[in-house]
């Protein structure tokens, strides 16, 4: 079971990892509180709407802009999750030059809204384009080769973690590996979006390896600043050598995946769990249904009303 107020982090394989850890939280009981963080897929037809709709958050991938909204909207997931945000009738205190917000501190435990947080830090997934570049980048950093990830974009997570620091517990780091997917091949080619969605045709086995973080024994540093790009270079860059301990680990557990269908991991200090995605029962699928059936009720209901005025 996932706790609440939590970040999941995982390496970017495919265009719907999202909505397989979403599963992950769905077990948890906290599929209601997810929020999940992705490049902008707002205006993919029909998807894209109802992604907006359901606690995305979107980035555009300009870092000046992008900050500030993510960081408002980090900001009031963390006053609701301490009782002190707007679900509970809470105003705003004030908003900097900067235009970010000031909630009031403090918690109020008489109703606190939880969440989890997934976030991939690779921001995209592998391809020619994005390994090629992904090397180049390890390369000019003097750092070792990656083979199977992609080198984690090290200021969204920090971002995330700074502003949820008044309320979140652990950080989950996942490795996912798909059955039926051969190191030499891209996701997003064997699974891409048209082929899962309009063909059906997913991953067979989706695998996961799943260690916990302590919020304590993650290196932030004690500053507190309202712009992250204020942060101290030497804060940045103990966390930045935290994630990439955790991203090489995660290339050796993807090279041992690859080689041998099994993480390589001490079964004396893991747990190995199987298990089925499915619903808790068959009337759950129409639940995302529910909103717009009631919208069409009520419009047809007021077109009834209007034709019955004017007979």
């Amino acid at each position: 079971m996932l706790q609440p107020n939590s970040i999941l982090i995982s390496n970017h394989q495919i265009y719907t990892d999202w909505l397989f850890l979403w599963f992950l939280t769905y077990t948890s009981k906290m599929s209601d509180f997810v929020f999940i963080i992705l490049k902008d897929l707002s205006k993919i037809p029909v998807l894209g709407y109802g992604m907006k709709n359901f606690n995305f958050l979107f980035l555009s991938r300009k870092w000046e802009k992008d900050k500030i909204i993510l960081t408002n909207q980090l900001l009031e997931i963390d006053a609701n999750a301490r009782g002190k945000g707007p679900a509970n009738g809470y105003k705003l205190l004030t908003s900097t030059e900067k235009s970010i917000k000031k909630w009031p501190s403090g918690k109020d435990s008489t109703k606190i809204w939880p969440y989890e947080l997934i976030l991939f830090p690779e921001g995209t997934v592998p391809s020619d384009r994005t390994t090629k570049k992904s090397a180049e980048y390890v390369l000019s950093k003097g750092l070792p080769p990656l083979k199977h990830v992609l080198l984690p974009r090290v200021r969204g997570l920090y971002l995330a973690l700074q502003k949820l620091r008044g309320s979140i517990e652990i950080v989950y780091d996942i490795t996912t590996a798909y059955s039926g997917l051969k190191e030499n091949e891209y996701g997003e080619i064997l699974f891409s979006l048209k082929r899962f969605y309009l063909k059906g045709y997913g991953p067979p086995v989706i695998n996961y390896y799943i260690k916990g973080f302590k919020i304590e024994d993650i290196p932030l540093g004690d500053e507190y600043v309202d712009d992250i790009d204020d942060i101290s270079s030497e804060n940045l860059q103990k966390f930045e050598d935290w994630l990439l301990k955790i991203w090489y680990e995660k290339d050796k557990l993807m090279d041992n995946f690859y080689k041998t269908g099994q993480w390589g991991i001490d079964p004396q200090n893991s747990k190995h769990i199987i298990g089925d995605f499915k619903m808790k029962n068959s009337f759950e699928i129409f639940k995302p249904f529910l909103l717009i059936c009631s919208a069409i009720l009520i419009l047809y209901s007021l077109i009834r009303l209007i034709i019955s005025f004017t007979l």
